[in-house]
């Protein structure tokens, strides 16, 4: 199994409890639960995320594009493997696609840069690519403040 299935699966056992407990009944019951990806489409390492969203798109439609018992709507946003695109992309996703879960980035400069982005904006970001001290240090910063 490659890296990128093995992460994706990883994500997998994530993204339902999160979206469980952002789906409470009474917050999202007439509410679709927006969940943005920023990926790398284009540049460098565009071919890990193709797996990655793919993947994810698979396993939403094995479970009837639910999770949590929300609809989903899927927003990707294009970093070009580039850490600031990374951030802008982050940035859009929340202004204005108003996302309530950020997740995807595919290298450890975009995730630490998509990672300092959301801890300024507010919603939630996992990240399945990094098994990095670094990406940790970020993610703690991130959960603690």
């Amino acid at each position: 199994m490659s890296v990128c299935c093995r992460l994706f699966l990883r994500f997998l056992r994530v993204v339902p409890a999160l979206a469980a407990l952002l789906a409470a009944p009474e917050a999202f019951a007439a509410e679709t639960l927006r969940l943005g990806f920023v990926v790398s489409m284009t540049g460098p390492a565009s071919h890990r995320s193709e797996d990655f969203t793919e993947g994810f798109r698979l396993g939403l439609k094995n479970l009837g594009g639910r999770l949590g018992g929300a609809e989903v709507d899927l927003t990707l946003a294009d970093d070009q493997s580039d850490p600031e695109k990374a951030a802008a992309a982050a940035r859009k996703l929340i202004d204005r696609e108003r996302v309530h879960l950020i997740s995807g980035p595919t290298t450890l400069e975009s995730t630490l840069s998509v990672a300092e982005t959301v801890k300024a904006e507010g919603p939630i970001f996992v990240s399945p690519a990094q098994a990095v001290p670094a990406a940790y240090e970020a993610a703690l910063r991130v959960a603690e403040e």
